[in-house]
């Protein structure tokens, strides 16, 4: 199942690593999850703390999108 996480510019750092902890936990644990970080563009994403994520192109369909709040 694929778990995708979307990143965009200025968003909270926590709420993009807690959900990429928690299912990337559950995956290394054998939940069938495969976790991506995306964006709308790709490529670096500047959090609101100035942490630069490295993110994939975004994707046609996923099992599971978080939206960070």
């Amino acid at each position: 199942m694929d778990i995708v996480i979307l990143a965009y510019p200025g968003v909270r750092l926590m709420d993009v690593t807690a959900p990429l902890e928690v299912f990337g936990t559950a995956a290394g644990f054998g939940a069938p999850y495969r976790v991506r970080l995306c964006s709308p563009a790709g490529g670096p994403v500047i959090t609101s703390t100035g942490v630069s994520l490295l993110t994939e192109p975004p994707v046609t369909s996923a099992h599971t999108l978080v939206v960070p709040g």
